[in-house]
């Protein structure tokens, strides 16, 4: 008779972890998009600049506080417009590096944060670098 209960006990167990399992809510989406536009100050599209997309442990930045572990993501140039994009970036923290675009000032990390099922909009101006 005990065995009986047993199995009874746990029959109605598996059938209610099942029931829930079917309204419990589901995860969601672990990726967001990026999306962002370049411009020279003079109101120039930056076009076929190098914009390199870097993982960041580190939710401050700049600051210099704790350790801060890197990792490069995705390198690509800008487009005729200065437009470019990283889609399906898992969500976290990220650093935005501009380069390689001659006689202009590109140095820089840029913090942002990518969230789910969002895109993260940036416009960035750079500024021409002027000589004596």
């Amino acid at each position: 008779m005990r065995i009986l209960a047993m199995v009874l006990c746990l029959i109605s167990l598996s059938a209610c972890n099942h029931e829930l399992s079917n309204v419990m809510p589901q995860p969601t989406a672990e990726f967001g998009d990026i999306e962002g536009i370049v411009k020279t100050n003079d109101g120039r599209p930056a076009a076929g600049i190098t914009v390199q997309l870097v993982r960041s442990t580190s939710t401050c930045f700049l600051c210099g506080w704790g350790t801060d572990t890197r990792t490069l993501v995705g390198t690509l140039q800008a487009d005729d417009e200065g437009r470019f994009e990283f889609k399906k970036v898992r969500i976290g923290h990220y650093i935005i590096n501009l380069g390689g675009f001659e006689d202009y000032f590109t140095l820089g990390d840029y913090g942002l944060s990518v969230r789910a099922d969002q895109t993260t909009a940036l416009n960035y101006t750079i500024s021409h670098l002027t000589g004596d």
